[in-house]
């Protein structure tokens, strides 16, 4: 750490943590030394299917360990707790992107539309829109027969909703994207939007994304139907 850094340690208790330490470094100069946690309170104007302004609070990352998931050929593995999208063939992984941000409430069991959750499950590729404000956009095929079951049994869509889930899941279509459930989830860059905020805070409405140049370089290896799983 510089002389002119200013170091700032928070204390705090949990239920599963006896104690645990929280440090911030804040440089000068716009320099900011390697974080052990990610945090900011800012506002930056980004606009895509599914991804709307950044919230002015935002989640820490905390990485933690990787696990390896058990499918075939090349396919995506998200994984929240490191921060990185991995690009694996098979059990390998032939490529892998740090400083992913998710969304503003972190990743989980997705609801409802507009709870900035990005969804935790298996999905594939849907669709692509190469125009997106968001530089280029990969949409996944959420909600999953699953997110349609739990949202049925809950009451927030209809069982005529449910059944269009269901029924797109087995065609290998899309599945409808204007429900309780939410939609337009997806993986894309940052546009115009401020790199420096991505590479500290997870600030998207539930999309998975990756700077623009990452974004570009994934290009390769996208296909439609390509799995993508999320932990």
């Amino acid at each position: 750490m510089s002389d002119g850094a200013i170091q700032v340690t928070v204390t705090f208790w949990s239920a599963t943590l006896s104690e645990a330490f929280l440090t911030i470094w804040l440089g000068i100069g716009g320099k900011m030394c390697r974080r052990r946690v990610k945090i900011v309170i800012a506002t930056i104007l980004v606009s895509v299917a599914g991804c709307g302004y950044l919230p002015e609070s935002v989640r820490i990352r905390k990485p933690k360990p990787a696990a390896v998931g058990l499918h075939q050929g090349t396919w995506i593995l998200i994984d929240s707790r490191r921060d990185t999208l991995t690009v694996m063939q098979d059990q390998s992984a032939i490529k892998i992107f740090d400083n992913v941000a998710f969304g503003s409430s972190g990743v989980g069991n997705k609801q409802l539309r507009g709870d900035n959750v990005t969804p935790r499950g298996t999905f594939s590729i849907g669709w692509s829109n190469g125009a997106s404000k968001y530089y280029r956009f990969w949409g996944l095929t959420y909600p999953s027969i699953d997110d349609a079951n739990e949202g049925l049994r809950h009451g927030y869509i209809s069982r005529s909703q449910h059944e269009a889930i269901i029924r797109a899941h087995q065609l290998g279509i899309t599945p409808p994207q204007n429900t309780a459930l939410g939609g337009q989830i997806g993986i894309h860059g940052t546009g115009r939007g401020s790199v420096d905020i991505h590479r500290v805070a997870n600030w998207t409405n539930g999309c998975i994304a990756l700077e623009n140049h990452q974004v570009d370089i994934l290009a390769q290896w996208i296909r439609p139907g390509m799995v993508v799983e999320i932990r």
